[in-house]
Parts: C-alpha cells; sequence; structure tokens
C-alpha cells in the first residue's frame, strides 16, 4: 500500500516535490506549508503536520471537503490538485468500551492506555455511549 516515509516529506529536496498549503479548516486561515512528493503516503504527511502543529492533539485531514485516507499517496488523496490541506484538531479522542467483567472503560485513542474504569454494575455490559459533550 504504497512506499515507507519519504526522508524528503517536508523538505523541498526532490524535483517532484509540491509545496502544500496547510489551512485550519474552520478559519481557512494559512498555517504553514509543506512540500511533499506525490508518492508520499498521507500517514507521513500527517507526521510531519502533526509535528508542525506542536502538540499530541489528534488531527483529521481534508482536501475539497473529503477526509484524507492514510493508505493513499498524495497523489491519490487529491491534495496536488489544488494544494491545499484543511485540518481539524480532534481533541482527546476516546472510546468507550462495555465488558462481561461489569465494567465500562475509557480509553486514550492517542497512547491505547484506559483512563477511567466505571465498576460496580451488578452485570454483564454490553453496550456503553459517551454523551455528545464527550462526558
Amino acid at each position: 500500500r504504497g512506499k515507507s516515509r519519504s526522508p524528503s516529506l517536508g523538505e523541498a529536496s526532490s524535483a517532484k516535490a509540491v509545496t502544500i498549503s496547510i489551512r485550519a479548516a474552520m478559519t481557512g486561515n494559512a498555517l504553514f506549508e509543506i512540500s511533499g512528493d506525490p508518492d508520499d503516503r498521507v500517514v507521513d504527511f500527517k507526521r510531519v503536520v502533526q509535528a508542525r502543529m506542536g502538540d499530541e492533539t489528534a488531527l483529521r485531514l481534508f482536501c475539497k471537503g473529503r477526509v484524507l485516507r492514510h493508505w493513499e499517496t498524495l497523489a491519490q488523496s487529491g491534495a496536488l490538485e489544488d494544494k491545499v490541506v484543511s485540518v481539524v484538531r480532534v481533541p482527546h479522542p476516546r472510546i468507550v468500551t462495555a465488558s462481561w467483567d461489569q465494567t465500562a472503560r475509557i480509553w486514550a485513542l492517542t497512547s491505547g492506555e484506559c483512563t477511567t474504569i466505571f465498576c460496580g454494575h451488578q452485570r454483564q455490559l454490553s453496550s456503553a455511549v459517551l454523551s455528545s459533550d464527550g462526558e
């Protein structure tokens, strides 16, 4: 599914390199620019964007209103056509699980760690949902 991380990703060293503008999806404000080759994978491009953003917040990358898939190359994703990628920060990505051991757990998706355990249920749990405000 594509090649591994290009050593030139984020740098304008390749003859095929294209500069892509990274913009905040909510405001449209330009944040910075990154150079990449058409054959670079989106997952590697996203790592460079993440490093430039300077925090551990999960990100979603969009081009023309479509989420960029991590296995795609930049050429396949359509990012090279407009040379603009929008970024959205996804704060504290979490998932909740229910278990037959009578617990519900909240997991941090970025680290894979269990952050909260809800005990004391009288029966096995078959489902759990986070509320729309994430609490």
